[in-house]
C-alpha cells in the first residue's frame, strides 16, 4: 500500500473499489504514559474518499480514544 508522509500525519493510499469489495485498515498506536486518568484523546484520524457516481468527495473526522488507568505492580518482598 502506498504511504506518504504529509505534514505530521500519514497518507495511505487504499487504491481502487469495485462492486462489493472490501477493505480493511487497521491502525496500531504505541500510548505513552498519560498524567491524568480516565479517557483521553491519543490521536485523530481524517477519511476523506470521492463516492461515486456523483463524484462527490466525502470526509470523516474521528478522534481515537483511549482509557488510562493505575498500574499496580506487585510489592517486592
Amino acid at each position: 500500500m502506498p504511504a506518504t508522509t504529509i505534514g505530521d500525519g500519514l497518507l495511505a493510499e487504499l487504491g481502487n473499489f469495485y462492486a462489493d469489495e472490501t477493505r480493511k485498515l487497521l491502525l496500531t498506536f504505541d500510548v505513552l504514559a498519560i498524567a491524568t486518568l480516565g479517557l483521553a484523546q491519543v490521536a485523530a484520524c481524517q477519511f476523506t474518499w470521492v463516492e461515486l457516481p456523483a463524484l462527490a468527495q466525502q470526509t470523516l473526522n474521528m478522534p481515537c480514544m483511549s482509557t488510562s488507568f493505575p498500574v499496580t505492580r506487585p510489592q517486592a518482598g
